[in-house]
């Protein structure tokens, strides 16, 4: 499990980093704005205009089994800042080991496929 964990934290400083030299706040949303973009949504008139209107031309809100989450307008789910982890982690485990640059291969295109609109930067 130690390994797992060292796994998540080289993971989320490479991607701050990279995040940082780009400096493009669009290139994964962190999970302070995914709320704010899910309280635009629902909130309308009450929100300040800029975000509301961003919101609402670039996401919809979906929820399944009682958990919302945004989508783009084209139906790809975006996942939160905390969840990318996670979801590449999952990924890797279902691209089969097979040798390096294959496994990076498939988890790429699972992942790109599936957070659309997370990674625009690249």
């Amino acid at each position: 499990m130690a390994a797992i964990g060292n796994h998540k934290f080289e993971f989320y400083t490479k991607l701050d980093a990279m995040i940082d030299e780009k400096q493009n706040v669009k290139l994964v949303i962190s999970d302070s704005l995914y709320d704010e973009i899910i309280q635009s949504i629902k909130a309308g008139r009450n929100q300040d205009s800029q975000l509301k209107y961003w919101a609402k031309d670039e996401f919809r809100l979906n929820s399944k089994e009682n958990i919302e989450y945004l989508e783009t307008i084209g139906g790809k789910m975006i996942p939160r800042y905390s969840q990318l982890f996670e979801i590449i982690n999952a990924l890797h485990q279902t691209a089969g080991h097979g040798d390096k640059e294959k496994t990076c291969k498939q988890v790429v295109t699972m992942a790109l496929s599936l957070m659309c609109g997370v990674f625009e930067g690249l």
